[in-house]
């Protein structure tokens, strides 16, 4: 059985301390540009921010293969995360 992503963000927060200690604090920053006005903004998401936006996006897949490389690899969850949220953002 496969968990939906609200299933998996769910346990994803209790079984891995890489996503509990980091779901709270600000995992990306970037100035974007809105396409409507051609305004700069100063972005920053917390990782529960980045899981809010991806749900039910085409990234749910994505931002959870970035988490779980993270988990398993014990890379740095802000510089994967940066990928996948500025391919969001399209910068």
């Amino acid at each position: 059985m496969s968990l939906n992503f609200r299933q998996w963000r769910e346990m994803s927060i209790t079984e891995y301390p890489v996503v509990s200690e980091k779901y709270n604090k600000k995992v990306y920053e970037n100035i974007v540009k809105d396409p409507q006005s051609g305004e700069y903004t100063l972005v920053q998401l917390t990782l529960k921010d980045v899981f809010d936006k991806c749900e039910g996006t085409n990234f749910e897949e994505t931002i959870k293969r970035c988490v779980m490389k993270c988990v398993y690899t014990g890379c740095r969850l802000e510089r994967e995360v940066s990928r996948v949220m500025d391919q969001y953002y399209e910068i």
